[in-house]
């Protein structure tokens, strides 16, 4: 998804000439941006003392060393007794930041489902000076991996692995504080895991990488000169993922993972060690959430009015395989997240959609991290008629390729 999405940011820009806004939406976008890596501060096309006569604020965060660095001005050293002992987030132990808060009132807004299914909300949004802030979220609504499997027949049928992902994700909004209803897609592009036969870094078969097609989703940003990417899922504790994301990958110990191995056929919902699992990553989702709220100055609100509200999820519906690969026996913490309030079979061509939105990112090029969060408003959703149509399944169809099960696209 992330070619694709990447290319229709290149063309939005040239699309709000000629096409009215289909989209909108209000929230709050923070981005920290590195001092010592930074494109955007770098090429200063931020003007920093802009964002309080915008409507929004700018604070600084640093917690380095002051015998090593030279110590940002307008950093609360108070600050920093908690965030050097953060466990989870440890990121921001290790640079400073710029920290830069706008209202989120987009000046274009725009949904089009894509000619590959996949429906894309992109939205624009002014900064002070002379960079500009572009976003875009991405689902499949007709998500679900399949797989071909033997029927009675002797004959492959199409089937689904493990269950309903969007129901069983969906599940999820009632347990949250406070409760929601809808349809949840948490945005698992470029998800992995650690090989838990094979937890030394340099060996090729060290980390899982999840297939595309069970990927539902994704969100890439452009904040001034730095092109932003979600957070995957984790599944395993966060230093292990930012030290392999960084290059700086160590051996890890079966203990550092969000799983468990569990016989074939048995019930996650009864097995012990998983419930003990399950509860270590809800701690830990919490200690994450309290992170953020801690280095934003919202310790005191409650979850609606924060910034950063990550959630877990325990996949105790997946009937375990006996064997490692997959996704049943692991836990996974849920950075980026999109809920409908419509089904998802009414995200379609000609449809509406609301709905609210949590991202955070990370900077391909710099430890600058991005966290935006808000509602959106879909009036109408397009058909996309700027890109190709999709290719797979003309070809299929002239060819008369029959797929398992008669199915006609992948």
């Amino acid at each position: 998804m992330r070619r694709r999405l990447a290319i229709s940011l290149v063309f939005a820009p040239a699309l709000a000439a000629c096409n009215p806004h289909s989209a909108s939406a209000d929230g709050e976008f923070t981005a920290l941006l590195s001092v010592s890596s930074s494109r955007t501060l770098f090429k200063e096309t931020v003007n920093l003392g802009g964002f309080a006569d915008a409507g929004g604020s700018h604070a600084q965060i640093d917690c380095r060393d002051p015998d090593d660095f030279d110590i940002l001005p307008d950093a609360d050293p108070a600050l920093c007794a908690g965030i050097d002992d953060f466990e989870h987030e440890q990121w921001m132990q290790l640079d400073g930041y710029e920290v830069l808060t706008l209202p989120l009132e987009p000046w274009r807004g725009e949904a089009v489902m894509t000619s590959e299914g996949d429906l894309q909300i992109t939205f624009h949004n002014h900064l002070p000076g002379q960079a500009d802030f572009r976003f875009a979220i991405v689902v499949d609504p007709t998500f679900q991996p399949t797989q071909c499997s033997v029927g009675a027949n002797g004959e492959g049928e199409r089937t689904n692995v493990d269950g309903d992902w969007i129901q069983n994700w969906s599940n999820d909004l009632p347990t949250w504080d406070p409760p929601a209803a809808g349809t949840l897609f948490y945005l698992n592009q470029g998800a992995y895991q650690f090989n838990p036969h094979q937890l030394d870094p340099n060996k090729d078969d060290h980390i899982w990488a999840l297939p595309e097609r069970w990927q539902a989703g994704t969100s890439i940003a452009k904040y001034g000169e730095e092109d932003f990417y979600i957070v995957a899922p984790r599944y395993a504790y966060p230093f292990a993922y930012d030290a392999y994301d960084s290059d700086q990958a160590s051996s890890l110990g079966a203990e550092d993972l969000f799983h468990v191995q569990m016989d074939a056929d048995a019930d996650p919902t009864t097995n012990a060690a998983f419930q003990d699992l399950i509860a270590t990553t809800r701690e830990v989702e919490s200690q994450i959430n309290n992170e953020y709220a801690l280095a934003f100055g919202e310790t005191a609100a409650p979850a609606t009015e924060r910034r950063v509200n990550i959630h877990s999820h325990t996949n105790e519906w997946r009937i375990p395989q006996g064997d490692d690969s997959g996704i049943d026996g692991w836990t996974e913490l849920d950075y980026n997240w999109v809920r409908f309030d419509e089904d998802r079979a009414d995200l379609a061509v000609g449809g509406t959609a609301n709905g609210e939105f949590h991202l955070i990112m990370r900077s391909a090029d710099s430890p600058s991290r991005l966290v935006i969060r808000g509602h959106f408003t879909v009036d109408k959703i397009k058909q996309d008629t700027w890109t190709l149509p999709n290719l797979s399944t003309e070809k299929l169809a002239e060819y008369g390729t029959e797929l398992c099960g008669g199915a006609t696209t992948f």
